[in-house]
């Protein structure tokens, strides 16, 4: 993984905005290209389209509201799944992303 991006990690929810940790950089490989998949949330899911799919090292914790920043841009994380080999050890983790 020769990319890196800046990661915020979500707090709470402040007064009137969202607090986010100190930002940390994280080695990747960036993908981007949209496509549909599917967001949920307390009250269901919804289809919305995300810009590209971020791979980070097993064990990275990353989830839904954190925000990704590469390339002058800022992304929402939309969804983190980890991805196994064939032994069920933990290869990477898969980040979709959204335009914040």
């Amino acid at each position: 993984m020769r990319q890196t991006c800046t990661v915020r990690r979500w707090k709470e929810r402040g007064i009137s905005t969202d607090v986010y940790e100190a930002p940390v950089e994280v080695k990747c490989r960036i993908s981007m290209g949209r496509k549909l998949v599917k967001e949920s949330s307390n009250y269901g899911s919804t289809e919305v389209v995300a810009d590209g799919t971020l791979y980070m090292p097993a064990g990275t914790q990353i989830k839904p509201k954190d925000v990704v920043l590469f390339g002058g841009l800022e992304y929402r994380v939309i969804m983190s799944q980890p991805r196994y080999d064939f032994t069920g050890a933990e290869n990477h983790v898969e980040v979709t992303v959204g335009r914040a």
